[in-house]
């Protein structure tokens, strides 16, 4: 069985690494060239378990490493599913691969979000003619999950930090809205770039301004319904008064039945990271681990868009709160789709009041299907 205080330590790192993960510090530029990851390149040339999880601490992990020297096969299979890894990661042949491990198949499976959301989408319950937004750093706009179905607005016009994409903005929206990889695969994207600047408060107030004047310019069939921020702050972190600026911010959207999903500890819906065990049925609540403390929502062991092409794929070994978010938002815009007359507040309870509660452990999983029906009343 795994150690689970490995992924509350992996959170702390990603947290410090980072500069809080949710908020992001590690840009991309547009023409990414592969980069050595000292985690990695301390790696001997046959990797135990010990060696990797010491590596898959790092938050970029394999992405774009060169391993195709190194001889995994005396490493645990779980370990290696704990890596982050992507499109561009060589691997070696599968003679120096732990027995069962294929990464090609774990992008694959890290696609689906699970928990019987692919047999909604299969219903046509898949967020048509619903509009979401994501609030982010820059990305490739021009990516197989979003295109045609994106509208790209930079919050700031002309600032040199839009040219610099982002994997925490790329990973969000196909979560929340990817074609292949999202939540809610039909919606339509309205994707709101800022700065990497570190002026987090502002920026979001900037684009939620242009949200609400650009949804005053819509049809209201057509409006924004639906908005991800997956950033939180208390006063700990900022003071009173700009945490005033972000909760005034949120309170006058869902006043105008904007559902806001955020990773503040104001959002009205305590939730935590959650991920299935390597290869196992994503849609079995009975896979997945974490603690028994909130709603858990599935964040790891997860598949999303890359900046690095337009065919590019990140497996995210462990994931972080930032990935909980959008499957929320995701969520809010399904129920939307089958209820356009339900209010945050409604959908915000109905999330919690359908989870399942597993029998192996007693933990609360998001029910997709359970919230739905519910709104669906």
């Amino acid at each position: 069985m795994r150690m689970w205080w490995k992924w509350v330590l992996a959170t702390v790192v990603l947290l410090l690494v980072s500069g809080a993960y949710v908020i992001g510090g590690l840009s991309r530029q547009p023409k990414l060239p592969n980069q050595t990851n000292p985690f990695f390149a301390a790696l001997p040339d046959v990797v135990t378990g010990g060696d990797l999880q010491i590596a898959g601490l790092a938050v970029q992990g394999a992405k774009g490493q060169d391993l195709s020297g190194k001889d995994f096969s005396q490493a645990p299979l779980a370990n290696m599913y704990d890596l982050t890894s992507d499109t561009q990661t060589r691997w070696p042949g599968a003679a120096r691969l732990p027995a069962g491990f294929d990464p090609g198949r774990a992008l694959a499976w890290g696609k689906d979000p699970g928990l019987g959301l692919r047999a909604l989408h299969g219903q046509g319950i898949d967020g048509r003619g619903i509009a979401v937004a994501v609030f982010d750093k820059p990305i490739r706009q021009s990516h197989q999950e979003f295109a045609g179905r994106i509208h790209y607005i930079e919050v700031f016009p002309g600032n040199p930090r839009n040219k610099t994409y982002h994997f925490h903005g790329a990973a969000v929206a196909s979560i929340l809205a990817g074609k292949t990889v999202g939540v809610a695969p039909a919606a339509t994207l309205y994707y709101f770039a800022v700065p990497d600047n570190g002026q987090n408060i502002a920026n979001y107030l900037a684009a939620m301004a242009k949200l609400l004047a650009l949804n005053e310019t819509l049809p209201p069939a057509e409006r924004i319904r639906v908005v991800n921020i997956s950033d939180g702050f208390d006063e700990s972190m900022l003071g009173r008064e700009d945490v005033a600026h972000w909760d005034g911010m949120i309170r006058k959207a869902e006043g105008q039945g904007i559902v806001v999903v955020t990773g503040s500890p104001t959002f009205p819906v305590r939730y935590e990271l959650t991920g299935v065990m390597p290869e196992q049925d994503r849609n079995d609540p009975e896979n997945y681990y974490g603690s028994g403390h909130a709603l858990l929502v599935p964040a790891g062991t997860r598949t999303t868009a890359g900046n690095e092409s337009d065919t590019a794929y990140t497996y995210w070994g462990r994931g972080g709160s930032s990935w909980a978010a959008p499957y929320l938002a995701g969520l809010a815009a399904l129920g939307l789709e089958v209820n356009p007359a339900a209010t945050p507040g409604q959908l915000y309870a109905a999330l919690t009041e359908t989870a399942t509660t597993t029998n192996g452990r007693g933990l609360t999983l998001v029910n997709p299907t359970g919230f739905i029906q519910r709104v669906s009343r």
